[in-house]
């Protein structure tokens, strides 16, 4: 009974329980008040990609994935909804990737999408961003 109990364990804990694949789109009118009399000159470039990957145990210890960030890129974080986003790290990679793969400044209307794959005790997180690279020209 033992023997049964310990490899019927084993087998759940290296089971993948579901797969989940969601898709970030701005939705709605997006409002932003800016009080500056500078203006931004803003070439738009080619579509640019962007992805990283990471394992996330209990959903809180981050167990690997990239370690350079673009800075800025916080969407979820601190919202009632989901406090702690554990792709927010992974966002940041892939933007970071993207504007690196591009010859611009800037990311233009980027749409992330997210993979999850549930493994009972830690996820395995795949993050796709694509967008518009954009050049600073000048400012005004």
């Amino acid at each position: 009974m033992k023997k049964i109990l310990l490899i019927s364990l084993a087998m759940l804990g290296l089971s993948a329980c579901t797969s989940l694949y969601y898709q970030s789109v701005p939705t709605g009118p997006v409002e932003i008040k800016v009080e500056n009399k500078r203006k931004v000159d803003i070439q738009v470039g080619e579509k640019v990609y962007g992805y990283s990957q990471g394992i996330v145990l209990l959903g809180l210890i981050k167990l690997n994935g990239d370690t350079v960030y673009a800075d800025g890129v916080n969407y979820n974080i601190g919202s009632p909804i989901s406090p702690f986003d554990p792709t927010a790290d992974l966002k940041a990679a892939a933007a970071y990737k993207a504007v690196r793969s591009g010859s611009g400044d800037v990311l233009l209307a980027p749409i992330y999408t997210v993979e999850e794959t549930d493994y009972f005790l830690w996820k395995k997180y795949r993050v796709n961003v694509k967008a518009y690279s954009g050049k600073i020209i000048g400012i005004q």
